[in-house]
């Protein structure tokens, strides 16, 4: 009876420290897969620069040494990447600083060639913000179990505190939630856009201008907003 116990305790003792690491990504708890790769460093720390907007026990580190100039890591999910509920990256950074390149990549799990990247640049130093990575265009119809990221892709490191970066809470969302009914509800007709960014400035502008025309008489004017589409890079 008593090896027996023993043996549930273990069992439940093992169970509880199992944790799934899929996204959001937030380093508090679980086994991180993480590769390092040409120069790049990513380990889990006590977050070292809590406030602001984030506060949070874990962060990732990210130590660009010296090495190729697209020294980086990659995380490797238990699962893949489901993209049916939101197509858009959010991560907070701590850059030391502003301008640094982010590039946010996630690839196949067997085949680095199925990928798909964003890159955007840091707009802060030495505080925590949140940088928006659009994959809108991304094929969600492929699998990706990997999330690859790289500091200042083009550029090489040197270990020092000028490429030391944290990161955290690298999460997807859904950006176009509720834009069909703010469209709706404004009567705005049929809008064209590529992306939800495109969208919301369209929308601004046809507010603004519905509200224009409602000082003209009290009739009911209907007029339809449309515009070409651009393609993101």
């Amino acid at each position: 009876m008593k090896h027996f116990t023993l043996l549930v305790l273990i069992l439940l003792t093992s169970f509880g420290l199992t944790h799934a690491v899929d996204l959001p990504l937030d380093f508090e708890s679980g086994t991180y897969d993480i590769t390092d790769f040409d120069g790049g460093v990513l380990t889990i720390i006590d977050n070292p620069q809590s406030g602001g907007i984030n506060t949070s026990t874990k962060v990732g580190q990210m130590v660009k040494n010296e090495g190729e100039t697209w020294g980086g890591s990659y995380i490797t999910l238990d699962n893949p990447i489901d993209f049916s509920n939101g197509k858009t990256f959010k991560m907070k950074i701590y850059s030391p600083r502003v301008d640094v390149k982010v590039l946010l990549k996630v690839e196949n799990l067997d085949d680095s060639g199925t990928a798909f990247e964003k890159e955007v640049s840091t707009t802060v130093a030495n505080e925590w913000e949140e940088l928006t990575f659009d994959y809108g265009f991304i094929d969600d119809t492929k699998s990706y179990q990997k999330v690859v990221l790289i500091f200042d892709n083009g550029t090489a490191g040197d270990g020092s505190a000028n490429f030391t970066f944290l990161i955290d809470d690298i999460r997807l969302v859904d950006e176009n939630s509720g834009l069909e009914d703010l469209r709706n509800s404004n009567n705005l007709g049929s809008v064209s856009a590529s992306s939800s960014e495109d969208y919301l400035k369209r929308n601004e502008i046809a507010v603004a201008f519905k509200s224009s025309l409602s000082l003209v008489g009290n009739r009911s004017i209907g007029f339809d907003v449309s515009m070409s589409t651009r393609t993101v890079p």
